[in-house]
């Protein structure tokens, strides 16, 4: 048994081969994702013409009409042939397979690391590894981003076989220069790859002065400082040489101000504390490695045995793992190797002191690997984009419509779709912008404001600035409305992805949606309910039937069963405005019987159909489904009094609105309303009394006093009389 190992008493030998089968399992499931943005398209676009034209410098201006900035270096041209390669030869199968090879390598590495530090049978290890498997989710995408990933596991795998073999390890320290060789030629991550490097040259610098136990033997710290040499040396070696690094260094150190807020308009650029990122569980990660760090560090804290390259990478990296969501895999990767390093005296040292340590670490461990299991298996079934397909804002459909009916006009789009126009409609016709981002950072901030602001003057100024003969946009496209309400444009077509509007002065008639471009394979619920909205916003309903049709309803998932009813409860709105109380009813029913709805407004909805049908029986029924969700729910306690007033059944309607006004004293309506019933029961001095009651606490609709035939029986008193004289 070695130190970090736990004692067979403690664990069994089949746990840890369970927990790693769970973990490929767990990250199989997880990363079985589409296409998730649409920085492919332009990645093998970039691809092909670096190959058509025996070249490794791209031109950024031929894709797109709008003023481009050629200035600035976008180096990754490894990655750009890769992907081109793969995709033509197995098309994008091949490329969620090599998705895959690239996860198993990571793995691979991490299995090596552990048994270098004969650990492998300690679930804790596992455990570790299945958090910082789901740190690095960000660098998981199909695109030069995975590997980033792949080179910085690397690179944090050399450094730790460095530290682990003083005899051999001067030897590998000359793997870091050819690493950062690739990577300066495959992806701009390589700017954290060269911070990383950095902080552990600092860190072996500082050991030398204040940890001399931790710092490299004299030989292989030599060749370590020759090979940083080296690594800065690599730096230059691109088809741009010295530009490149300048250029990086000032567009993300010097002068990223403007750029970050750029990239703040963007999901992958906020905070993990952002509400939008909260799902992907990044602070919960967070929280549980820096405890598992802070743990396996305090026996090396006591022993004064402070390792200051481990300490300045887990530090600089945290700390940018929380600045930036597409950053947070570099910080899981130092995470996991930093951690399986510590678990080898860590254990030892906390066994001695506490027998059942071990024991508790390793079931606390095994359960945690478990709920994480369990928790990801759902989450990744139920979440939006899961499978292996394209993701729903690349315009697939909507790119063949515009390749037929506008050759030679000026097209506009927005930020998703771009890229996959890019794609598809290159070379005969360019795009207005594209997730590229680069060439259009002098005018980009224009792009944003239009896209997220909210004075109509600008958005007219942008639109006649950039005259574009149609635009093609997502469903989720801030700025829709503008142009559904513009009396400057029309929509022509929509499709699975996208809409599209043509000027009003172009003789370009409008079509119908194609149904047959739906597949239930690909119609997700989000994309479905997308596409209902849309059509009922353009008073297309029989469409918006036809696409409920093609929606599976037999998810297991209780988020997607819940978009799926949504998409029903809109239905039944749009055809209750018809005046269809038939049709409305049967898709708020079709909503319900989907899945539990806990919103207690989707009953007093169905109740107020019945009610205009005269339904009162089947109306009470509704509303008091609405109160057994929310037993305070106002609207039901309301409509439930006026539906028990109108059957004649007063005292059931005086019981409510007493209710009402316990939980709201000062709703002058409910006041009026008992003042009604009052009336309507001859009960002329309780009616003058709630009447009273209500106009002292504000009501004063006096034209409805006036008309309102629940009160003709007080008409005739002096106290109403003297109210309608004075109003």
């Amino acid at each position: 048994m070695t130190q970090g190992d736990l004692p067979y008493s403690y664990t069994r030998a089949w746990i840890c081969p369970f927990l790693v089968i769970l973990i490929l399992i767990t990250l199989a499931v997880k990363y079985a994702e589409p296409l998730k943005d649409g920085d492919l398209w332009f990645q093998m676009a970039y691809g092909q013409y670096l190959l058509d034209n025996h070249t490794l410098v791209p031109d950024h201006t031929i894709y797109s009409w709008t003023p481009t900035d050629g200035k600035q270096i976008y180096c990754a041209w490894t990655a750009e042939i890769l992907f081109y390669t793969l995709y033509k030869i197995g098309g994008l199968n091949l490329l969620f397979a090599f998705r895959y090879v690239c996860l198993l390598v990571f793995i691979v590495f991490i299995v090596h690391h552990a048994q270098r530090y004969k650990v492998t049978q300690n679930p804790v290890t596992w455990l570790i590894c299945l958090i910082g498997s789901f740190m690095i989710q960000a660098g998981v995408q199909i695109k030069p981003e995975i590997f980033s990933l792949l080179l910085m596991t690397f690179t944090v795998w050399t450094w730790w076989s460095v530290k682990i073999s003083p005899e051999k390890g001067w030897k590998r320290c000359y793997l870091f220069p050819a690493i950062v060789l690739v990577w300066v030629n495959t992806h701009g991550g390589v700017i954290f790859g060269i911070a990383y490097l950095g902080l552990l040259f600092m860190g072996e610098v500082l050991n030398g002065f204040i940890s001399p136990n931790e710092k490299l033997t004299p030989e292989t710290r030599k060749h370590f400082f020759i090979s940083m040499s080296l690594c800065v040396i690599a730096v230059f070696l691109t088809p741009y040489g010295w530009r490149y690094p300048y250029d990086l260094i000032q567009n993300f150190i010097i002068n990223n101000e403007s750029q970050v807020r750029d990239f703040k308009t963007v999901l992958a650029y906020q905070t993990i504390f952002f509400q939008g990122a909260r799902w992907q569980h990044f602070l919960e990660y967070l929280i549980t490695g820096s405890a598992i760090l802070g743990i396996l560090s305090w026996p090396s804290l006591k022993k004064g045995k402070l390792d200051w390259s481990l300490v300045l990478t887990n530090i600089g990296f945290g700390l940018l793992y929380m600045e930036f969501v597409r950053t947070t895999y570099f910080w899981g990767i130092i995470f996991i190797f930093s951690s399986i390093y510590l678990i080898h005296d860590g254990f030892a040292w906390w066994r001695s002191r506490n027998k059942v340590f071990a024991k508790y670490a390793a079931i606390i461990s095994v359960i945690l690997c478990i709920i994480l299991f369990g928790r990801e298996m759902i989450e990744s079934i139920c979440k939006p984009l899961f499978g292996f397909w394209i993701n729903y804002n690349s315009p697939i459909e909507e790119a063949e419509y515009i390749r037929k009916n506008f050759e030679g006009h000026r097209i506009g789009n927005d930020y998703d779709t771009g890229s996959y126009l890019l794609w598809s409609l290159k070379p005969g016709k360019k795009v207005f912008i594209d997730a590229r981002y680069f060439p259009y950072k002098p005018w980009y901030h224009e792009y944003a404001e239009f896209e997220y602001g909210r004075s109509k003057k600008y958005k007219d100024q942008f639109i006649n600035k950039y005259r574009c003969d149609l635009w093609c946009v997502t469903y989720d496209f801030p700025q829709l409305s503008y142009f559904l309400k513009s009396p400057d444009w029309k929509l022509v077509h929509y499709g699975p992805s996208a809409c599209i509007f043509v000027r009003k002065d172009m003789n370009i008639t409008r079509d119908g949606f194609d149904l047959s471009k739906l597949s239930n394979d690909h119609l997700q619920p989000h994309q479905a309910y997308e596409l209902i909205h849309f059509s009922l916003q353009v008073g297309e309903i029989d469409t918006a039937v036809a696409i409920a049709q093609k929606m599976n309803t037999g998810y297991f998932c209780p988020q997607k069963k819940k978009l799926v009813a949504y998409a029903y409860m809109e239905l039944g709105d749009a055809f209750s405005r018809k005046g269809s109380l038939d049709r409305s009813i049967e898709f708020y029913l079709k909503a319900l019987h989907i899945g539990r709805i806990n919103d207690p407004e989707v009953y007093n909805r169905l109740g107020g159909l019945y009610c205009k049908k005269q339904e009162f029986i089947k109306a009470i029924e509704q509303y008091n489904k609405a109160l057994a969700y929310k037993k305070d729910y106002t609207p039901a306690l309301h409509n439930l009094s006026v539906v028990y007033s109108q059957m004649g059944k007063f005292n059931y309607a005086l019981s409510y609105l007493q209710r009402m006004i316990e939980l709201q004293p000062n709703n002058s309506e409910a006041y009026y309303n008992v003042a009604c019933i009052y009336s309507r029961q001859k009960k002329v001095d309780e009616a003058i009394d709630w009447l009273n009651k209500a106009i002292e606490r504000g009501f004063n609709n006096w034209n409805l006093m006036r008309s309102d035939n629940d009160l003709d029986n007080i008409r005739g008193s002096q106290y109403y009389q003297n109210i309608m004289k004075n109003h």
